[in-house]
């Protein structure tokens, strides 16, 4: 901000400070989303994009807190459907055996039912949506999912219509593209 301010910065009047987004992946996810409901000057962000971001259980394991009920911008949240990001994905939960169940979940970073919970937790008015994408795991979905991030950015900060299309009403992109499973939205 200070540099913005600044007419010997390179970045002089060159920042939009009313349209600030927070984006992260794993670990940054949950600092993109702590960004946004914890710390100072959290109200700056219009939007966030969250990529595999860490199951309560995996993130409480480890220390990294977060709460998503505190979410107040439009979120997008995507993750992989990989053994890293979903555990064993040839598998429903409800038919692995316990040990199983027990190993996936363990190395699993982003599955499914966190997905859901992340989302159930985002307030209801709160845009927001979430997708996972078919074939990639933890690594993939930092660069594989670029133009939705970049769509949803450009929508929620810059206004721009046409990206808004990826995720807005029954034709969305995103809902159709069959690279993406498990889209739920309330746009």
């Amino acid at each position: 901000l200070q540099l913005n301010e600044d007419p010997d910065s390179v970045f002089y009047h060159k920042l939009d400070t009313d349209n600030v987004g927070s984006a992260g992946h794993s670990q940054g996810a949950i600092g993109a989303l702590n960004a946004v409901t914890e710390q100072p000057g959290g109200s700056r962000y219009r939007a966030l994009y969250l990529a595999s971001c860490p199951s309560s259980r995996y993130a409480d394991a480890l220390g990294w807190a977060y709460d998503p009920a505190r979410i107040a911008v439009p979120c997008l949240l995507v993750a992989g459907t990989g053994l890293l990001d979903a555990g064993d994905p040839g598998a429903p939960e409800e038919l692995m055996s316990p040990e199983v169940a027990q190993d996936a979940e363990e190395i699993s970073i982003a599955p499914l039912w966190s997905q859901e919970e992340i989302y159930r937790l985002i307030p209801e008015e709160v845009p927001k949506a979430r997708a996972r994408r078919t074939g990639a795991d933890h690594a993939e979905m930092l660069p594989w999912p670029d133009g939705y991030m970049t769509a949803w950015f450009r929508y929620w900060l810059m206004g721009d219509e046409a990206a808004g299309a990826a995720f807005l009403g029954p034709q969305a992109e995103l809902a159709a593209n069959p690279l993406w499973q498990d889209v739920e939205k309330n746009l």
